[in-house]
């Protein structure tokens, strides 16, 4: 058994092959874009609440994260560095990733602090736990932050132990509040009728815990290493949840004891009696329909081994059922990789505990790192993968199948295919808004071998990560009043259609029409598309290749000019008190706008193009100064500048 929550770790053997690989886009390259590539680096805190491009954590694992509704990145705690000692952090940090900036928000800079609990229920400013480490995390609609448990200070003296405090931060008053649990270490759980929420019903003290929310906002924790109901400290496989209107928990499923073996049923089907063995150290996702998702950890097997996992379960709270997915009911198995970038039935990570993972915007698993086994050995990953619950397939996207690889940083800020983050597990993970994936510090590999604890962060892109084809060309040709888009591609695999773009500013774009892909295949295709409503000036294109993952990139954007038929005359220019317009259409509804400078509307007239029309507007009270006068029809735009004297 792995012991992941001490700072040491069993060495694996490095082994080299040449690894077969599917088209990868440029933007699903590593970006080291903040801290450090050295070892055990102590945090710079700077000054609360200021953002900085000097400011940084400090090395650590085992840390916590959240993501706010406006895509900032929070931090809390973990076992680090502090800003000159070592120890259980109760630091709270917010990353803006608009302005690659840390901030301290809340928090000592200090190791080792014990909480300050206050009263239960009432938010005060002095109010915050204490350091810890593997403790878990959701945020509410409101955009408040939660936290349980974990292995650290209470509210005070200098001994550890397992949590099960429940908190909540407010960002809007910069508060903690302590609303749920225990304000001291090492607590028995009380739980109970299943499925009945009571007010001194709470989970026992632990650590390394794993936690979903659920479509109605409520708050689930299962496992981990503590405190069961009276048989005392071990792996737990008890699912709890914490019902935020009623401020109760409830014991939901599994057992009150500790030491459970799992019981797998048929793979891919949901019974009552199925149930995870008791296990520490997982990973969890919440998927688009609500339903749980764990893989992994160290724990209780069928066969009743307490062994390093690889098993993928899915529970469905609407039916109170586990299902047991993937991966193995045996444990301690290697990993089988398949060709990086493509899907596989027969893929599979290796079994691990301490990863990391977070959900795409597709509903896709990410599962990164850990320690545990690559394809051949044990050890330290630094291995991406995605699972996507609608072919039930894992892909590995990134990273290495060995183990115990250092880390490749490259420039700072600049992606690069040849990055790659070290390998290393207790790390944070965060999904963006923008299908970015980011990780943070862990115990593992820097750039110059093993070291404890670092304090990196990383970003790569999942959502285009992994072109299902090789785009060979892509153009746009004039052809009489159309455009003609042409392209070809080879390696085709698992596609699914292209979207065509169209857009007047090379910025802004919008959908013209689709395409769809042909079969897989490794010969060359040629594709094309006719826009019919090109506009009289410039026009830019790109398509969005789309797989059948939904997993998307874009090509490259082409531009194509029209000649100009001008549909739009104004006179006199410069104007005083009448200006005369000449407008052509066919048999259309068009608009006549007039702006000022500062691009705000001032007038607008609804007229009917039927050939060429004439007609004068007043613009005698209109100030002095300079004004586009804009013919809009359906599909086009003219404008002609004019000066009012």
């Amino acid at each position: 058994m792995i012991k992941f929550f001490k700072n040491s770790i069993l060495a694996g053997l490095l082994f080299s092959g040449i690894v077969p690989e599917a088209q990868v886009n440029i933007n699903s390259h590593w970006t080291w874009i903040k801290g450090d590539s050295n070892i055990n680096q102590y945090g710079l805190y700077g000054t609360q609440g200021i953002a900085s491009n000097a400011n940084k954590p400090c090395s650590r694992y085992n840390s916590i994260a959240w993501k706010d509704a406006s895509n900032n990145l929070w931090l809390f705690g973990g076992f680090g560095m502090g800003s000159n000692n070592t120890g259980y952090l109760n630091d709270l940090w917010k990353f803006n990733p608009s302005v690659n900036r840390w901030a301290w928000i809340k928090g000592d800079t200090t190791a080792s602090n014990f909480g300050t609990y206050g009263t239960k229920g009432i938010s005060d400013v002095t109010n915050r736990p204490g350091g810890r480490f593997y403790s878990n995390t959701w945020t509410d609609s409101s955009g408040n932050l939660y936290l349980f448990g974990g292995n650290g200070h209470a509210a005070g003296g200098i001994f550890t132990g397992n949590l099960n405090d429940l908190w909540k931060y407010n960002p809007v008053i910069n508060q903690w509040t302590w609303i749920n649990g225990d304000n001291t270490t090492d607590n028995f759980g009380i739980y109970g009728t299943k499925g009945v929420a009571a007010a001194g019903n709470q989970p026992g003290s632990r650590d390394a815990a794993v936690s979903w929310k659920d479509l109605s906002g409520n708050l689930w924790l299962f496992g981990g290493m503590g405190m069961s109901e009276n048989s005392g400290y071990g792996y737990l496989n008890d699912l709890w949840k914490y019902d935020l209107s009623l401020q109760k928990w409830i014991w939901v499923n599994g057992d009150k004891t500790i030491g459970i073996n799992g019981v797998y049923g048929t793979q891919g089907a949901a019974s009552a009696n199925n149930k995870p063995g008791a296990r520490a150290a997982g990973v969890s996702w919440t998927d688009k329909s609500g339903n749980f998702w764990l893989f992994g950890g160290d724990g209780y097997v069928e066969s009743g081994n307490l062994i390093e996992l690889n098993d993928l379960w899915k529970y469905d709270p609407l039916i109170n059922e586990w299902t047991w997915i993937s991966g193995d009911k045996t444990g301690d198995s290697y990993g089988a990789y398949g060709i990086r970038g493509m899907p596989g039935v027969n893929n599979k990570p290796g079994a691990r505990v301490a990863s990391s993972g977070c959900t795409d915007s597709s509903g896709n698993l990410l599962l990164f790192g850990g320690i545990g086994y690559g394809n051949s050995n044990m050890g330290s990953l630094n291995d991406l993968w995605k699972y996507n619950p609608k072919n039930s397939q894992w892909t590995w996207i990134k990273g290495d199948s060995t183990v115990d690889n250092n880390g490749i940083y490259g420039a700072q800020g600049i992606a690069s295919g040849s990055n790659k983050a070290g390998a290393r597990f207790g790390n944070a993970c965060w999904a963006d808004n923008f299908g970015n994936i980011y990780i943070f510090g862990g115990t593992g590999y820097g750039a110059s071998g093993w070291s404890e604890y670092l304090n990196d962060l990383w970003k790569i892109c999942v959502t285009n990560a992994v072109l299902p084809l090789v785009l060979l060309d892509f153009s746009a040709l004039p052809v009489q009043k159309n455009v003609l888009l042409s392209w070809q591609t080879t390696q085709e695999f698992n596609m699914a259609y292209f979207n065509i773009e169209h857009s007047a500013d090379g910025r802004n774009f919008t959908t013209l029409g689709l395409v769809k892909a042909g079969s897989n295949s490794a010969f060359t295709k040629k594709y094309s598309f006719t826009d019919k409503r090109p506009l009289a000036s410039a026009n830019f294109y790109r398509l969005k290749i789309i797989d059948n993952d939904e997993k998307f990139s874009y090509s490259k954007i082409v531009e194509v000019s029209i000649p100009l038929k001008k549909n739009l005359q104004i006179f006199p220019n410069p104007a005083q008190d009448i200006l005369y317009v000449e407008a052509s259409g066919d048999n259309e509804n068009a608009a006549v706008q007039i702006f000022d400078a500062s691009g705000r509307k001032v007038r607008e007239e609804k007229i009917v193009l039927n050939g060429t029309v004439y007609f004068s507007l007043q613009i005698k009270n209109m100030p002095k100064g300079i004004y586009n006068l804009i013919l809009k029809k359906q599909y086009t735009m003219e404008r002609q500048k004019f000066v009012k004297e």
